[in-house]
């Protein structure tokens, strides 16, 4: 009885038995042929298993923060109740794949401090010269409550500077910008540039904040900090400047309309 062991077939671990008739080289032809096609549907099988492992710790934390946002908008004060679990969750996906994050090295740099400040100045100063793609507010003291206020100043300020734009930086300049490039996007180096993957996340990026405009013009400025410092934690950083700057505005100015 001739079997090869240690192969799938259609019934356990084995090839059938070969047929007195197909005894032979006839046989052996089609064992290695069976064999290789065993071999290249295990080999794809575990090619995608990998690749969909490898977009995981990218997609999952932003995909929870596009959920949880558009949940939380419908329902009456749904933003306060879904803002900060929203902010507890994807720390807690950050810090469950961080070892994934091999892209982000430490750093303290002056540019992306000043490229931060810059975008908050390219964010609010076009207020009111161009329509918005919706209008939303976070008035934290809307409740007349003191403690909630503190408590929901707090997340947003934890979420918008710290949480949210380490979420973005990943799936944006990270796995995006470079899955445009090459679907196997961890074999692309950071801050490589081509124009469709540049004007893509540009205009998606825009498109994912109501001041659509200012959105753009961000994506422009942090894309080009990119390519310049070949460095995400760059991005990472002024991103959470222009953010946590933004917070201060509007908490000093009450624009609540920002957040």
């Amino acid at each position: 009885m001739d079997t090869v062991q240690g192969v799938e077939g259609a019934r356990g671990n084995q090839i059938p038995p070969c047929p007195p008739f197909l005894k032979g080289g006839l046989w052996e032809l089609l064992r290695s042929k069976l064999k290789n096609q065993i071999a290249k549907f295990k080999m794809k099988n575990e090619t995608q298993k990998s690749g969909l492992n490898l977009y995981i710790p990218y997609v999952l934390p932003f995909a929870v923060f596009l959920i949880l946002t558009a949940i939380g908008n419908q329902f009456y004060n749904g933003k306060y109740i879904f803002y900060p679990i929203r902010t507890i969750i994807m720390a807690y996906l950050l810090f469950f794949y961080r070892k994934n994050y091999d892209e982000i090295k430490l750093s303290l740099a002056f540019l992306p401090i000043v490229i931060g400040l810059v975008v908050f100045v390219i964010w609010i100063l076009p207020e009111g010269l161009y329509p918005k793609l919706n209008h939303s507010s976070f008035n934290p003291y809307k409740f007349n409550n003191k403690e909630l206020a503190y408590f929901l100043i707090f997340f947003r300020l934890v979420g918008t500077s710290l949480v949210v734009p380490v979420v973005e930086e990943l799936f944006w300049r990270s796995f995006l910008i470079r899955y445009m490039i090459n679907s196997n996007f961890k074999s692309v180096p950071i801050g490589e540039f081509t124009w469709f993957s540049f004007i893509l996340t540009v205009l998606l990026f825009g498109s994912e904040h109501n001041e659509w405009l200012a959105g753009i013009l961000a994506g422009v400025v942090y894309n080009c900090l990119l390519y310049y410092k070949k460095d995400l934690f760059s991005c990472i950083l002024a991103h959470g400047v222009t953010n946590f700057i933004l917070g201060v505005y509007v908490l000093l100015t009450q624009s609540w309309h920002f957040w």
